[in-house]
């Protein structure tokens, strides 16, 4: 069989933009909109405190009361598919395996292999190591700026949202001695 047939077998999907039901493909990639989206919707305070885990701190949590991080990331997925159709429609160009909603955990899963990237970015943006730009490089146009964004989209919004944030950025250091 053919490495295109055997992909299409993978999928099974009705063409039409508005009944779209697709099995879920494990290895799609998170798109550019899709990380976009991740952030939008952490720009919202409130959205921000629950997947820190500050939305229940101090709070008694009776079933059905208050909002857990899970329940957080439930809701970061349905704003991540309607903004993702949204855009698909905006643009007119329909992807069958991002049309498929992610559940809260494959949510939680993108999110913290995405937060990884920004930690390792702020990392390497903070000890100026790491990004390898060359004068070649440099004369070719591409910019420290474009190397950062490469390594983790919006990191720059994302760094405006989670700067203060002790487990990015601790408050202290150990030294070997």
């Amino acid at each position: 069989m053919p490495a295109e047939e055997a992909a299409m077998t993978n999928q099974q999907v009705e063409t039409t933009p508005n009944s779209v039901k697709a099995k879920p493909n494990k290895f799609v990639h998170t798109t550019a909109q899709q990380f976009r989206a991740m952030v939008m919707w952490l720009e919202n305070p409130r959205n921000y405190n629950i997947i820190v885990e500050e939305s229940t701190t101090g709070k008694l949590v009776a079933h059905g009361v208050g909002i857990t991080k899970i329940e957080g990331f439930k809701r970061m997925a349905s704003y991540v598919h309607g903004a993702t159709m949204a855009h698909m429609s905006s643009t007119g160009v329909f992807d069958a395996a991002l049309a498929y909603p992610w559940s809260a955990q494959v949510c939680q899963s993108r999110w913290e292999s995405y937060f990884a990237r920004y930690k390792s970015t702020r990392d390497k943006m903070k000890h100026q190591t790491g990004f390898g730009i060359t004068a070649e490089m440099l004369a070719h146009g591409i910019t420290l700026e474009a190397m950062v964004n490469k390594a983790c989209p919006y990191y720059y919004r994302l760094d405006k949202i989670f700067c203060g944030q002790s487990n990015v950025e601790p408050s202290s250091h150990t030294v070997e001695p």
